[in-house]
């Protein structure tokens, strides 16, 4: 409604996104967990991680740590984040194609979960079903 749109727009703020603000991100993960210790590749994951749920995918990401690794450091592989010293990350550049071994790879991180391995290798989930016919790669569980 445009009417309710003029009432609520008095004053305009502008906040970036938190993918832009990594030590904000940090902050945040440290009021979630504030007696938990995150090692360099968690904070490097956090930081470097597009969180495009903003602080809401930060904080749940944060409960599902917190209760699925309740002991020691918290790593990159804890939080489920891509990091850049992750051995098992596939990095795919951008405007290249996914090859077989990347899309399998991806595959097993994410357990056969199309969506999440269409958005790492950076193909829509049809494109990414396309790929699998043609390497005749099984992902059906």
């Amino acid at each position: 409604r445009e009417d309710l749109f003029y009432r609520l727009n008095v004053i305009e703020i502008n906040v970036p996104p938190l993918s832009e603000r990594g030590d904000d991100a940090l902050a945040l993960v440290q009021h979630f967990l504030p007696n938990r210790e995150i090692s360099l590749t968690g904070k490097q994951a956090i930081t470097q991680y597009p969180l495009p749920g903003n602080v809401r995918e930060l904080e749940n990401a944060c409960r599902r740590v917190d209760i699925l690794h309740p002991h020691g450091p918290l790593n990159a592989d804890a939080f489920g984040l891509p990091s850049s010293h992750s051995e098992d990350t596939v990095l795919v550049k951008a405007g290249s194609e996914p090859t077989e071994a990347e899309i399998q790879a991806a595959l097993v991180r994410y357990n056969g979960v199309i969506a999440q391995v269409a958005k790492h290798v950076g193909l829509s989930r049809q494109a990414l079903y396309r790929r699998l016919d043609k390497y005749k790669i099984s992902y059906k569980s």
